[in-house]
């Protein structure tokens, strides 16, 4: 992508489609890069489909409550994100500054997240599923 033509903001914009993708690095294996706002899937599974590649993309905007995980495989997308009845179990107690969620404690609200969403890609997946593809959470 380093020979494609960046935008005013720095971001390269994939020719055909609607994609956008800024500030792009490869890193131990792993491409990473930001987007506006949120992932852009179509662009994603268009770029895998060209190459014949899957992908397996983490993905959070916290000032905008986005916390996900997409895996994409064969053609098939399974993304899975946090949404308000995923905290229901989650108190904040204020005067110590820490959520606590089934009798644990996180100072950390990414923590938290990364544990709720590798709980609730479990639920997620099918049995098949489960078994091809382990869940990579930092």
């Amino acid at each position: 992508m380093s020979g494609l033509s960046k935008d005013e903001w720095g971001g390269v914009k994939i020719e055909g489609m609607e994609g956008y993708f800024q500030d792009i690095n490869f890193c131990n294996g792993q491409f990473i890069f930001g987007t506006r706002w949120g992932p852009d899937m179509e662009t994603l599974m268009a770029v895998a489909d060209r190459f014949k590649a899957g992908f397996l993309l983490d993905y959070a905007e916290p000032m905008m409550s986005l916390y996900g995980q997409a895996q994409y495989n064969k053609g098939k997308l399974l993304d899975v994100r946090l949404s308000g009845p995923d905290f229901k179990e989650v108190n904040y107690l204020e005067k110590d500054d820490v959520y606590v969620y089934k009798g644990r404690h996180f100072r950390s609200s990414e923590t938290l997240c990364r544990l709720l969403l590798k709980e609730k890609l479990e639920i997620e997946k099918s049995p098949e599923e489960k078994k091809q593809i382990k869940p990579r959470i930092r």
